[in-house]
């Protein structure tokens, strides 16, 4: 008999002191999976070692009753594939190997908020029902009953937890909601959660400290692990050298520079760079595995006596495989080519059992990263609305390295893509756990990035003025991050997937396939909120 709390007991039957209408025939009859209440006498069991080992109860119970509950319908499955977990997640959370995933998360919240009431931070609830701004990614907008009028579900608590900070809450914290209407890739969620925080009068390296005192805790609480000194990487060095904002340390694998060994007839005046990456013991890979491997290689033209001097540059055997790549001066976006070779050479290694698989943590810092990025042209993610060719890199509320308006303005007027902005990530093993930065805390300042440098139009520039109003009215600098607590807590527990470590999640199509949601709205219901559906044009398919 197994409890909610995942302890099993065994149940002994007696058949000569057992009640007359408690029989075998009737046990059997019971199913799987079936609750009931047991009545008995509770005595010491004889143990073996290997119950001992399995950590079997020490006791068990004589029967003397058993009141069936309710009869289960469903089969009980303990083997569960994607559709058919998110189906039914009430079976799929009987399995006790599977509901460790929601205890662990229940613990990991509890020791987070340990460590920041230590530190004296305050939780705090913001809404959820919040308003349109031009921040990046694409909102759930919830309609309502006033004509025209709509709330939009926050991407994060970022502007409300600024205003807390002009509000005279010192150390604010939550686990906080948040949602983004965006292509579910990479495992991602349209809703997921954020352990939240923000601080005032601070530096970066209060925000660090505080970050690492809770990883600290919670990899030595949970895994009994000591992750160490963390280090430091900027974003310029991050790139260069694995080819990634969010490199994986566990690997020495990194990205070296060869441009002065092509001949200048393959250089490319856009992407004059050309990178190598040395996988050791490649050509060993099966042919498949080499063959994806080598579809990140952009000079297949290269001739023998090319490769040859980039080859002894490198010191590469005959057994090793090079990949060259190429890339603009200007480093930009999460990765390069190269990282993106280096990524799937240790994937493809590993895999071929030609790499030990890392079981350590290496967690690393990101720091000074750019404050502006050039803006694309994707029509899928709608951006932060700015006319001026630039788009920030963490979110417009960063403050840059330089302060001053004079000679912030000059630099944007040379050469906006250099300036740094206070921003850095926390990455453990390639995944970007969280990230934040130090916020601009002047009015003034804050309304020339947005209109000046980002060129948001003064139309959507009031979708902000709540914010530039709490700042000026006196607001302490302040800085704060976000953790990813799905991410977290999938790290700790040793999945890649944060569907396991979440309730009831979304599928790929962001559909909740136990209750079936989205649901379909007609005409009728959206009348109260002064819309309709739209027929779909011959283009569309059918309406």
């Amino acid at each position: 008999m197994a409890d909610t709390d995942g302890s099993r007991i065994q149940l002994l039957y007696r058949s000569k002191t057992a009640p007359e209408q408690l029989t075998i025939k009737g046990l059997k009859s019971i199913r799987d999976e079936t609750p009931v209440t047991v009545t008995g006498v509770l005595q010491p069991k004889q143990m073996s070692k290997q119950e001992i080992a399995r950590g079997e109860q020490s006791h068990e119970v004589v029967l003397e009753k058993v009141e069936v509950l309710n009869t289960p319908t469903h089969i009980p499955v303990k083997d569960f594939n994607d559709d058919f977990a998110l189906s039914h997640r009430y079976l799929y959370w009987r399995v006790p190997e599977n509901l460790q995933a929601l205890r662990l998360r229940s613990r990991v919240a509890s020791l987070c908020r340990g460590v920041l009431e230590k530190n004296n931070f305050l939780e705090v609830e913001t809404p959820l029902l919040f308003k349109s701004t031009p921040e990046g990614a694409r909102e759930f907008l919830v309609p309502t009953r006033s004509n025209g009028l709509a709330y939009s579900l926050p991407q994060s608590p970022q502007q409300y937890k600024q205003i807390l900070m002009a509000s005279g809450v010192g150390r604010y914290y939550q686990i906080a909601r948040c949602f983004r209407d965006e292509d579910l890739r990479a495992d991602r969620q349209p809703e997921f959660t954020q352990l939240d925080l923000e601080m005032s009068y601070v530096k970066q390296e209060d925000v660090i400290r505080i970050i690492e005192d809770i990883l600290r805790t919670l990899w030595k609480e949970v895994l009994d692990v000591d992750i160490g000194k963390v280090p430091r990487l900027t974003y310029a060095e991050a790139m260069r050298k694995y080819g990634s904002d969010k490199p994986d340390l566990r690997y020495e694998l990194e990205v070296k520079s060869v441009t002065e060994l092509m001949p200048s007839e393959l250089l490319d005046c856009e992407a004059p760079v050309v990178e190598a990456v040395l996988i050791k013991d490649g050509a060993k890979l099966p042919e498949v595995a080499r063959g994806e491997l080598l579809r990140h290689e952009q000079f297949p033209t290269l001739d023998s006596t090319g490769r040859g001097s980039i080859n002894e540059f490198l010191g590469a055997g005959e057994e090793d495989l090079v990949i060259l790549t190429r890339r603009a001066s200007r480093l930009t976006g999460g990765s390069t080519a190269a990282g993106r070779a280096r990524t799937a050479a240790i994937e493809a290694m590993t895999t071929a059992g030609l790499c030990e698989p890392s079981n350590k943590f290496s967690f690393c810092w990101i720091v000074d990263f750019p404050l502006f990025t050039p803006s694309t042209d994707n029509a899928a993610e709608p951006g932060q609305g700015g006319t001026l060719g630039l788009s920030s890199t963490h979110h417009p509320f960063t403050a840059p390295v330089v302060m001053d308006r004079t000679q912030l303005t000059e630099m944007v007027k040379q050469d906006p893509l250099s300036i740094k902005g206070q921003h850095y990530d926390i990455v453990c093993n390639g995944v970007e756990l969280g990230g934040g930065s130090i916020r601009i805390h002047d009015a003034v300042l804050q309304r020339t990035i947005l209109t000046d440098y980002l060129g948001i139009p003064s139309g959507r520039l009031v979708q902000f003025s709540h914010l530039i109003a709490a700042l000026s009215a006196g607001c302490p600098p302040h800085g704060g991050i976000a953790l990813g607590f799905d991410r977290l807590i999938a790290m700790l527990h040793g999945t890649t997937s944060i569907r396991d470590v979440i309730a009831f999640p979304k599928n790929s199509a962001g559909r909740d396939m136990l209750v079936g949601s989205p649901s379909p709205l007609d005409n009728e219901r959206l009348k109260d909120y002064h819309l309709r559906l739209r027929a779909k044009s011959d283009g569309e398919g059918k309406a």
